[in-house]
């Protein structure tokens, strides 16, 4: 038996006040990998989804589902196309950066927030202060 769990982050309504963010939502899924053990679980995929007031957005996949013959072990993707070696060719852009600082860490940030998910598939966000309280969270089981 797999269960897949949903975990969303995302900036409510009062995230957009100062019109500096038009929408973050970063969301996880993970498997429980024993019927036995139902908490045996961990994420294996992270999805950012940045969106600016412009109306410009980035969405960024970040998986450790790959190739037992992979060199990498994430799938990292920016707007459905993938990185070919974010160590050597990170996504360096003004509002977005997407790099593999080394071969056990992913990193996406913009000038109000950072993830970081490596390998041992945990998961770090840090978010600018002033959204710290507005910020929902929301949880989905499907079996």
């Amino acid at each position: 038996m797999i269960a897949l769990c949903l975990c969303m982050l995302q900036l409510n309504n009062a995230g957009r006040e100062e019109g500096l963010l038009a929408d973050v939502r970063v969301s996880y899924r993970t498997k429980v990998y024993s019927e036995i053990q139902q908490d045996i679980t961990h994420p294996y995929a992270v999805d950012i989804v940045y969106r600016f007031p412009t109306g410009l957005g980035h969405i960024v996949r970040i998986s450790t589902d790959v190739d037992e013959g992979s060199e990498s072990p994430f799938v990292v993707s920016v707007n459905g196309l993938v990185m070919t070696d974010p160590v050597r060719r990170p996504l360096l852009m003004d509002e977005l950066l997407v790099k593999q600082m080394t071969n056990f860490i992913i990193v996406v940030s913009s000038p109000v927030f950072r993830l970081e998910f490596d390998v041992a598939s945990r998961i770090y966000v840090r978010l600018d202060p002033k959204y710290e309280s507005k910020v929902r969270q929301e949880l989905t089981f499907v079996c």
